[in-house]
Parts: structure tokens; C-alpha cells; sequence
């Protein structure tokens, strides 16, 4: 048979200049480790901008929740005092008005317009009252709610651009070994084009094929020996796969007594040495 190899080929999902290519070709990464990065100025900047604008909406939500300003509310107070002594001033006058009026000092006319004046400041001194106490209450239910939902949606704006951001900086899915690069530092790279080829440990499996009277003793999840020309010790892999139909030998494994005879492909995955030691396209013998 021969080793063969499942590439992963690592691209982002937006299109940008080549900031940073942190593998060459050959080299070992490990896996979650940053292979390379995009450039993109024009995300960076829109993510600050609806960083901002999702504090302003908080801030916003924050003012509704707790009312007026102290300042303001302070303002209220004083006038409420100014209020109160107007009124106290109209009741003492009333009072003189109507003491006045008993002794005929003053007209009828007047003592109403005293008697309205009073009245008046009273509710003057109600309506700053209540003023002062809208002025401590937070905003209606309705603008709370509005405002709430507008900051959840700042969030999930500048939550989504962080996303994108972090897909800038392609991570290796597995330890492996970078088979080859497509562009260098500066280069634009569009949406979705491949920049490194990777071979991770994991996706590396060996195919052979055996005949019919050697299939009843194999089985998925049996333990295979591997030998190669040049290979300094053997390697173990495990069974993975066995076809259900058979096929002509492939005439790169023909032998003197495989020729012209049924087989059925066998897949098995390497154990970790083999996986880093063994190339694709190297053939090998397999024994139980």
C-alpha cells in the first residue's frame, strides 16, 4: 500500500493584505497555534467606533434609570422653598385682607383678588411637589425598554466585528507540519484563498489492499505493523476502514502472485511516531 494524506488548506473569510506569515514550509506548529494574520485597518477602527457607541448607549440607559440630574433636582428643591414662602406670604395677607374686609377697611374686589393670590401660590407649591417627584422617578417602561433593546444591539454589533476580527488570525486545527505557503507578507489575499497548506498529524492514514483469504482476520480497530524502505523502526496503525466491495489489484502494487487477483482497500490510521515520520506517497508493506 501506500501513505496518503488529508491536507487542510487554511484561508480566511475575508479578504485583506497578508499582515504576518508566522510557518514556513517544513515547519512543526502546534495546533491552536496562530499560522498567519490579515490586515485590516478599516475593521480595526470599526470596532472601536461601535465600542463607543454601545457605551453611549449604555450611558444613555443609565441617565433613564435613574432620573434627573442632583443638580436639577436641587433646582426643583429651591424652587419649591421659593414656593412655599410666596404662599406663606399670600396666607398672612389673606388673613389681614379679610380681617380689613369685617371692618368694611376694604372692597369685596380685593379681598378675592387676595383670596386668588393664595390660592394660586398653594398650588404652585403642589405642582413643584410633584415635579420633584417625577424628576427622582426613572423613564416610562416603554423608553427602558426601547433603550435596552438599542444597547443589546450595539452589543451584538461590536460582538460580531470582534468575531471577525479574531477570524483574521488563522489557527492551526492540529499539530501537524506546513506542506506549503501561497503568498508572502503584503500580499492581498482574498476571501476564502488558501495561504497554507497543512498536514495535521491526525489526518495522515495508510491504504493497502489485501486479498479475500486474509480478509476474515482483519477487522476495524485491529492493530497493523508498517515497514518502509528506509524506515529506522516499525510502526503500528489501526484498522479504520475496510471496503465492502472488492477491486482489481492497482497496478503500482502488482506482485508475481497478486496479479490479475480481487482485493479489498483496507484504511489505517498511523500511531503519532508514524504519523510524523511517514510522507505521503511513500509505500509500505503491512503485516499483522
Amino acid at each position: 500500500g501506500y501513505v496518503e494524506g488529508q491536507f487542510s488548506y487554511l484561508s480566511a473569510p475575508y479578504a485583506g493584505n497578508l499582515k504576518t506569515l508566522r510557518a514556513a514550509r517544513g515547519d512543526r506548529v502546534e495546533s491552536g497555534a496562530v499560522v498567519f494574520e490579515i490586515g485590516a485597518p478599516d475593521l480595526e477602527q470599526a470596532i472601536k467606533r461601535q465600542y463607543h457607541q454601545w457605551q453611549s448607549s449604555l450611558n444613555v440607559l443609565g441617565d433613564l434609570q435613574q432620573g434627573k440630574r442632583p443638580s436639577e433636582i436641587d433646582t426643583v428643591k429651591a424652587q419649591i422653598e421659593q414656593a412655599r414662602a410666596s404662599a406663606a406670604l399670600s396666607t398672612q395677607r389673606l388673613a389681614r385682607a379679610e380681617d380689613d374686609y369685617r371692618i368694611q377697611a376694604i372692597s369685596r374686589d380685593q379681598l378675592e383678588r387676595e383670596r386668588a393670590a393664595a390660592r394660586v401660590d398653594k398650588a404652585r407649591v403642589s405642582e413643584l411637589a410633584s415635579q420633584l417627584r417625577t424628576a427622582r422617578l426613572p423613564a416610562r417602561d416603554g423608553q427602558l425598554h426601547s433603550q435596552r433593546q438599542s444597547a443589546d444591539a450595539q452589543r451584538a454589533e461590536y460582538e460580531r466585528l470582534q468575531t471577525q476580527y479574531r477570524q483574521l488570525s488563522v489557527e492551526a486545527p492540529g499539530e501537524g507540519v506546513v506542506v506549503d505557503t501561497f503568498f508572502t507578507p503584503g500580499e492581498w489575499v482574498v476571501a476564502g484563498n488558501p495561504v497554507v497548506k497543512i498536514l495535521v498529524d491526525r489526518n495522515t492514514k495508510v491504504r493497502f489492499f489485501v486479498p479475500e483469504a486474509a480478509l476474515a482476520n482483519l477487522h476495524v480497530g485491529r492493530v497493523v505493523r508498517i515497514a518502509c524502505d528506509g524506515c529506522e523502526r516499525g510502526y503500528t496503525a489501526t484498522i479504520s476502514h475496510i471496503a465492502s466491495d472488492a477491486e482489481y489489484t492497482p497496478p503500482v502494487i502488482y506482485s508475481n502472485d497478486a496479479r490479475s487477483k480481487l482485493v479489498f482497500l483496507v484504511e489505517a490510521r498511523p500511531d503519532t511516531v508514524a504519523a510524523r515520520s511517514l510522507h505521503p506517497g511513500l509505500p509500505i508493506e503491512v503485516t499483522p
